[in-house]
């Protein structure tokens, strides 16, 4: 039951938001179900606030409240992402998700990070996925250069980081 009243309470904080840049004429052409839902795993720092949410809960949560939710609420032509996370749960987060097809009726496409690009070959995982998954669109939502704690400080009139971003982006 707690489960149940959790997921409601997040959904509702998704249509809340969808609805207040609505009064302003903003839209939204995607929505994801959660940024990073596997990072509260890994990562402990009292400044970084994440919360866990297995391919299952999410598959369950899209199911049970927020396609519900977004349909009930009229927009039926916003489309869902799911996990929104490192390339290197693909296919196995998608197999859980959309290969459940009340799931993947609710669901477009897959939000997919960079950072552990150089360890998840693209091909591995994202051509594996899309021959799985056709119809879903493959979206990278998420990059940046300098996120370990070690190469965090920028070098002025260094092209590094630019460099590595165009490279990783082309390939």
């Amino acid at each position: 039951m707690l489960k149940l009243i959790l997921f409601a309470n997040f959904s509702a904080l998704h249509l809340r938001f969808l609805d207040e840049y609505a009064q302003n004429n903003i839209t939204f052409w995607a929505l994801s179900s959660q940024n990073e839902p596997i990072t509260a795993l890994f990562v402990s720092r009292n400044d970084f606030p994440c919360n866990y949410f297995s391919p299952q809960h999410q598959r369950d949560f899209i199911i049970q409240d927020l396609g519900p939710a977004l349909v009930a609420g009229g927009y039926t032509d916003i489309r869902l992402m799911i996990l929104d996370d490192l390339r290197c749960h693909l296919p196995n987060w998608a197999d859980q998700v959309i290969g459940n097809s009340t799931a993947a009726a609710y669901v477009s496409g897959i939000g997919i990070h960079w950072y552990l690009d150089s360890v998840t070959p693209a091909g591995l995982t994202l051509d594996v996925t899309h021959h799985l998954y056709p119809n879903f669109f493959l979206l990278y939502t998420e990059a940046c250069n300098g996120f370990l704690d070690w190469d965090v400080k920028v070098a002025l009139g260094s092209w590094e980081r630019g460099t590595y971003y165009s490279r990783s982006i082309l390939k």
